[in-house]
C-alpha cells in the first residue's frame, strides 16, 4: 500500500513507520507493529484516529483452532481474549488505551512436544466473538510479513550486504522483496533457483 525509506539506523524506524502511516492516510486502517514499536509515544497518535471510544463490560473469549500438520509437524493454538479496561497501568501509558490483551498458547508435537505463550496487546476492544476472531487473523497475518523478511535475510544475506551510499540502499531495498515476490510460488525453492540461475544465465533471463 505504501512504501517508505530510513537511514538504516534502528532508532529510525520509529519515526519513519509514523510518517509512512501519517502520509499515506493509513492511521484508520487495520495495523500490526513489532515490538519495536510499542511505546506510548507512538501508540498515541494511532489511538487518536483510529477508534470510537465506547463503553464495554469486561469480555472474555477463548477460541481453538483445528490441529493442523504442516512442516513434519502438528500444531495448535489457543486464543484468549481478555479486557484490558480499567486496568491500571503506568502514566506513560494512560494515553495509550490498551483495551485487549490476547494470550496465544501454542502446542506443536514432532520429535518432541512443546509449548509457548506469547501476549499481544491492541487497542480495540473485544465485545463479541467475531471481533475477537478478526484480532487473531491480524496476528496471524502478521507472520507473512516476518515471513518475508526471513527469506530476505536468510536466502538473499540482505543484512550481510554493507554500503554507505543512499542510493545503492534503495536500489537494494527495493531488487530484495521484487526478488522474493518472483521466485517465491514456483515449483522449486526460492534457494534451488538462485543456484540454478548462478550456473544458467539462459535460463534466468527466461524466467
Amino acid at each position: 500500500m505504501a512504501q517508505s525509506y530510513y537511514d538504516c539506523r534502528k532508532q529510525s524506524e520509529r519515526s519513519a513507520i509514523i510518517n509512512l502511516l501519517t502520509d499515506n492516510d493509513l492511521l484508520s486502517c487495520k495495523i500490526t507493529l513489532d515490538a519495536l514499536y510499542l511505546t506510548p509515544g507512538l501508540m498515541t497518535p494511532l489511538l487518536r484516529s483510529r477508534i470510537v471510544r465506547t463503553q464495554l463490560r469486561p469480555t472474555e473469549f477463548v477460541e481453538l483452532d483445528s490441529a493442523q500438520f504442516k512442516h513434519g509437524r502438528h500444531q495448535t493454538r489457543q486464543n484468549q481474549y481478555n479486557s484490558l479496561q480499567g486496568l491500571s497501568l503506568d502514566k506513560p501509558w494512560h494515553k495509550a488505551g490498551l483495551c485487549t490483551l490476547i494470550e496465544v498458547k501454542r502446542t506443536r508435537c514432532d520429535a518432541l512436544m512443546y509449548k509457548t505463550r506469547s501476549y499481544y496487546v491492541c487497542n480495540a476492544p473485544v465485545s463479541c466473538q467475531s471481533q475477537a476472531n478478526n484480532l487473531y487473523e491480524a496476528i496471524r497475518g502478521h507472520w507473512g510479513v516476518e515471513e518475508m523478511h526471513c527469506k530476505r535475510d536468510v536466502i538473499l544475506s540482505e543484512d550481510a550486504f554493507r554500503s554507505l551510499k543512499t542510493s545503492v540502499q534503495k536500489v537494494m531495498a527495493t531488487v530484495s522483496p521484487m526478488a522474493v515476490c518472483l521466485l517465491s510460488g514456483q515449483n522449486k525453492s526460492m534457494s534451488a533457483l538462485i543456484d540454478l540461475f548462478l550456473d544458467k544465465i539462459k535460463e534466468l533471463f527466461q524466467f
